[in-house]
C-alpha cells in the first residue's frame, strides 16, 4: 500500500499544474518530471529478491504451524482408526449375542455361550483400552516436542 501511494505521488509529481503556467515552470515541470522518473526507477525494488525473501520468510514462520498441522492429522487418523476397531469390537459382541440366542437349546446353554462372549469382549476391550492410552501417551510426547522445538526456533530467531 505504501508502495502505491509512493507512485501516485510521483505520477502527480510529473504531471503538469492544471492551472495557467508559463512556458518556464512547464518546462521546469517536465524537467522534475524526469527527475521524479529517474528518482522512481531508482527506487523500483527488485522484485524477484524480495519475493524470494518473502517466500523464504514465510516458510520459516509456518513452519512450526505445518508441523502442528501434521501432527494433529496424524493423531488424529489414528484416533479414528481406534475407534473404528472399537466400533467393530461392539458390533461383534452383538452379533454373537443375537447367533447365541438363536442357536441356544436351553437356557444353560444360552448361559454359558453369553459368559464366553462376554469374556472375550472383556479381554478385547482391555486390550482397546491399552491401545487408547499407549496412543495418548505418543500424543502428549509428540506434542511436548512439538513445543520444544517450536521455542527453540523462535529463541535462534530471536
Amino acid at each position: 500500500m505504501e508502495f502505491l501511494f509512493l507512485h501516485c505521488t510521483k505520477i502527480i509529481a510529473m504531471m503538469p499544474a492544471m492551472s495557467k503556467t508559463t512556458h518556464r515552470r512547464s518546462r521546469r515541470a517536465s524537467t522534475d518530471g524526469a527527475r521524479a522518473r529517474q528518482t522512481l526507477e531508482t527506487q523500483m525494488p527488485n522484485r524477484s529478491k524480495d519475493s524470494t525473501a518473502y517466500f523464504d520468510f514465510a516458510k520459516r514462520a509456518f513452519a512450526p504451524a505445518s508441523r502442528f498441522n501434521a501432527l494433529v492429522a496424524r493423531n488424529f487418523e489414528q484416533g479414528a482408526r481406534l475407534q473404528y476397531a472399537l466400533l467393530g469390537d461392539w458390533m461383534q459382541l452383538t452379533l454373537d449375542q443375537v447367533n447365541a440366542v438363536s442357536q441356544a437349546d436351553d437356557l444353560g446353554t444360552l448361559a454359558s455361550r453369553q459368559a464366553q462372549i462376554a469374556n472375550r469382549f472383556a479381554e478385547l476391550s482391555s486390550r482397546r483400552s491399552q491401545e487408547m492410552l499407549k496412543a495418548a501417551t505418543d500424543v502428549q510426547a509428540e506434542f511436548a516436542k512439538w513445543v520444544e522445538e517450536s521455542i527453540d526456533e523462535s529463541r535462534k530467531a530471536a
